[in-house]
């Protein structure tokens, strides 16, 4: 059995080999008089750090060590990266033994990570001791094992080497550099030792926040670099990145430049391609680089269809897309679900109902899953085409296969509903959905509140908007406007007031859609018309520019009011002119208007 050293402090810890090796017992060592405590209990402790649970005792300890023997031998657990121990003194945490034991029952390559007082996030890997099989631990006169025995060599920090962190540390340190605003080439310059995934780290950066020709630079750079050996994975990386990027141009260039150093393309590679050019909508090339891979002996795979046919179908070419799936099933290729979602989802999109139908039943039959994009994309053919009975049907395949409707389809589905007025059903599929989904914000309480505040309901409404904010939901504009908006029609002057009062408090600035609900409520009553410029001070917008930030499906349950109408008309034909108008602008323009017509009470 190995010897497992660890080192504390000053001191050098040596516990002794577990002699019955063949019994599956847990030994857990604390270091302050190398005391044993029991069995179980030790055992209940590792299984608690092996959940992250690190256990510390209530004394401060220099070291707890677990050695797990039984089953599996010490380079097992070592090589698992199990937590095997912890140091905790004085708020500092320390990891040790890191050993890579071997077969042989050679212990070495041990490992301290040291956390640098003077750095937040550098780590510091020293070697402090190698022991081979057979090395003996001294002791002193006292019994205690000794350190300076070994030699002072052991622990020279002179020796001290710089070691890799693992992969995730390093790119979360290249991405916390990146959004500092650091030069990417800089950066990897920076490294004396730069490790791959530093290198994808800051490709893969860059990629996310569409910087290509930063990623191509660097690219460049590294091929450059002493190190650099091409491989076809590099390359297909890069050329799917410029896919994406709507370059197929550029791609056939690394392509050919791939080709010319003497490297094979493979089928991924192949098919990236394919798929840059497919997705710009240059069907010609792609289906000739399809009939070449066939005529080399590059066997297209389901990737590579399935690319195809995506691309055919974002760009409405449906026949051609339902040519590919034949010709891909006919090759032996078989479609998987990604090949059936793209199917579903492009007959969705064009209304192709029979299609996807029986795309639908085909995909099932085949006992593939229906993914979430499938589903929802049915949902939201059905709403947009405004089959009620559809959409209900539809809606019971969320609960078939446990699936949450996206954003999109639940505004589809609330759409549809609204535009034949069926609020009573918009407000039961609201509250069968769930109204505590956090993902989706405060959309679907503010449709179930549009639902009352659209049959005139407001007691209901102020109800609901109170379960609201009691359930930790923050109202945003939509809500208050859907409130005003209602209050508005019904004349209800005082509950107008509070919900202006009740935007100001929560920090939330009113729009055109609320300053036109003050305007035609205080317009619409004859004794109320001369608290109107009382109320629009109260608003504080009167040297502001107009803008909507409203929700537009309030607009269709309720329309736009008629100084929202005239406003935007207004606003809309002077744009030419560069006229910069504001809420004063356009309300003294509006009221001018009324008195032409006599509307104004009063007069």
């Amino acid at each position: 059995m190995a010897d497992l050293i660890a080192f504390s402090g000053s001191n050098l810890i040596w516990v002794p080999p577990y002699t019955d090796f063949q019994r599956a017992h847990l030994l857990y060592w604390r270091v302050t008089g190398l005391q044993c405590c029991n069995r179980q209990l030790a055992a209940r402790k590792w299984r608690r750090s092996c959940y992250g649970l690190h256990w510390s005792s209530n004394n401060v300890c220099n070291l707890h060590a677990y050695v797990e023997l039984g089953d599996l031998n010490l380079g097992k657990v070592l090589r698992s990266r199990r937590p095997i121990s912890l140091i905790r003194t004085g708020g500092l945490d320390f990891e040790t033994v890191r050993c890579s034991a071997g077969t042989d029952d050679s212990c070495s390559n041990l490992l301290l990570i040291e956390r640098q007082a003077d750095t937040e996030s550098t780590l510091s890997y020293g070697l402090h001791s190698t022991l081979s099989e057979g090395a003996a631990a001294p002791s002193n006169e006292d019994g205690n094992w000794d350190c300076g025995k070994f030699g002072d060599s052991a622990f020279d920090h002179g020796t001290e080497v710089t070691h890799k962190t693992n992969g995730k540390k390093r790119r979360a340190l290249v991405v916390k550099s990146l959004l500092q605003g650091n030069d990417p080439i800089g950066l990897l310059q920076s490294y004396e030792e730069w490790s791959p995934p530093a290198f994808w780290g800051v490709v893969d950066f860059l990629k996310a926040h569409k910087r290509f020709s930063e990623a191509l630079q660097v690219f460049e750079w590294w091929k450059t670099q002493p190190n650099y050996r091409a491989r076809d994975q590099h390359y297909t990386v890069f050329i799917q990145m410029l896919g994406k990027a709507q370059r197929p141009d550029i791609a056939q260039f690394y392509f050919d430049e791939m080709k010319a150093v003497g490297i094979l393309p493979s089928v991924a590679t192949w098919s990236a391609l394919l798929q840059g050019y497919a997705e710009c909508g240059i069907f010609d090339k792609a289906e000739k680089i399809l009939k070449h891979m066939v005529e080399i002996g590059a066997k297209p795979n389901t990737v590579t269809y399935s690319g195809l046919i995506h691309a055919y179908g974002k760009w409405g070419h449906y026949d051609d897309m339902a040519r590919i799936f034949n010709n891909m099933k006919t090759v032996g290729s078989l479609p998987d679900i990604r090949t059936y979602s793209s199917l579903i989802q492009a007959y969705a999109r064009g209304g192709l109902f029979r299609r996807m139908e029986s795309s639908w039943r085909e995909m099932l039959s085949r006992g593939w899953k229906p993914d979430s994009a499938s589903i929802n994309s049915i949902i939201q053919a059905y709403a947009n085409s405004g089959t009620i009975r559809e959409i209900q049907q539809s809606c019971t395949l969320l609960q078939n296969y446990r699936i949450f409707a996206n954003k999109e389809s639940i505004r589809a589905i609330a759409m549809a509903y609204i535009r034949h007025s069926k609020f009573y059903q918009l407000r039961q599929f609201v509250k069968d959905i769930g109204l505590n989904r956090k993902d989706v914000g405060n959309l679907l309480w503010n449709l179930l509140l549009l639902s009352y505040a659209a049959n005139f309901q407001m007691r209901n409404l102020q109800r609901e908007f109170q379960v609201m904010v009691d359930s930790g939901f923050y109202p945003d504009l939509t809500t208050f406007n859907i409130r005003a908006i209602g209050f508005s029609r019904l004349q209800m002057f005082w509950d107008l007031h509070i919900t202006a009062l009740h935007m100001r408090s929560s920090g939330i600035f009113p729009d055109l859609v609320t300053f036109g609900t003050v305007v035609d409520a205080y317009l619409s009553g004859r004794l109320q018309f001369r608290k109107l410029f009382q109320a629009l001070d109260d608003l504080k917008m009167k040297e502001l520019c107009p803008d909507v930030r409203t929700d537009p499906i309030v607009f269709e349950a309720f329309g736009r009011g008629d100084f929202q109408q005239s406003c935007e008309a207004l606003v809309q034909s002077s744009k030419m002119y560069g006229t910069k108008w504001t809420y004063g602008k356009l309300t003294s323009a509006y009221l001018k208007r009324f008195s032409r017509r006599s509307v104004v009470p009063g007069n």
